[in-house]
């Protein structure tokens, strides 16, 4: 029975040991993650005004898109009302004629 005693204490100060030399890498491990977490937290908060200011600049380009589509109608309105008035222009020439007799 005492060597039995003995056998479960062999074995758990060699599970003990081996838990402990597992856990100091990891510990380390840990350790490096949570700095490199923190370093990444530090220089998220110093970049976030350069994204919003980022995020703002371009804000008008995407606006553009629209402006271009309404720009795009008021061409067309805008050479159907030169249409029209080349057409004006060459009935005031005809009657200018007529009436100056030029």
């Amino acid at each position: 029975m005492e060597q039995i005693d003995q056998a479960v204490i062999v074995a758990w100060w060699v599970i003990l040991i081996a838990a402990l030399i597992l856990t100091i890498p990891a510990a380390f491990y840990l350790a490096k993650v949570v700095r490199t977490a923190h370093k990444i937290e530090l220089l998220a908060k110093r970049i976030l005004p350069a994204a919003v200011g980022i995020v703002n600049n371009t804000t008008p380009i995407k606006n553009l898109e629209s402006t271009n589509a309404v720009a795009g109608k008021i061409l067309e309105t805008a050479k159907a009302i030169a249409g029209v008035a080349a057409s004006i222009d060459n009935h005031v020439l005809g009657l200018a004629k007529i009436l100056g007799g030029k």
